[in-house]
C-alpha cells in the first residue's frame, strides 16, 4: 500500500489488486478503520465475495454498474436479494453477509461509522449456505 499524509486522518493507505476471484480493487483506506473500495469485476460469470460481518463499522454498498447479489444471514438462512445499477444498501454493524459481484459490475464499498481497524470478522456459515446457491446474474 501507498500512504497519503492528510493532516485531519495521519495515514491513508491507497492500492489497488486483482484477488483470487478475478475482481480487481482500488482501495483507500485510513488509519480508524473507515474507508473506500472500488471493485470491477469483469468475467463472465461473477464470484461471491467472503462472507463477513463488522462489529462497528457501517458498510455501504453502491452499484455504479451491474448488478450485486447481496446475502444476509438471519435465522439461520440465507436471504438474497439483487441489487441493480445506482441503487445502495447500507449493512449494520454485526450482521453477517456477502456480495455476489456479477460479470461487468462496477461497485463502490464505503466502511464508515464508528470505525476501528481490521474490524472484519469471517462468516463461514454463511460462506456454507452460499456455495450450492447459482446466482441469476
Amino acid at each position: 500500500m501507498n500512504d497519503i499524509e492528510s493532516p485531519t486522518y495521519g495515514a491513508i493507505q491507497t492500492n489497488s489488486e486483482v484477488m483470487a476471484n478475478g475482481e480487481t480493487r482500488y482501495r483507500m483506506k485510513a488509519c480508524d478503520g473507515s474507508g473506500y473500495i472500488r471493485t470491477r469485476y469483469p468475467d463472465e460469470q461473477g464470484s461471491w465475495q467472503n462472507s463477513h460481518f463488522h462489529q462497528t463499522t457501517f458498510e455501504t454498498y453502491i452499484v455504479q454498474s451491474g448488478s450485486i447479489l447481496y446475502a444476509e444471514l438471519k435465522n439461520g438462512k440465507a436471504l438474497v436479494k439483487e441489487v441493480s445499477e445506482n441503487e445502495v444498501i447500507t449493512v449494520k454493524p454485526g450482521v453477517p453477509h456477502n456480495v455476489f459481484v456479477c460479470p461487468e459490475t462496477d461497485l463502490h464499498t464505503v466502511k464508515h461509522g464508528q470505525s476501528q481497524p481490521d474490524d472484519w470478522h469471517a462468516c463461514p456459515e454463511l460462506d456454507v449456505l452460499l456455495a450450492s446457491r447459482a446466482s441469476n446474474c
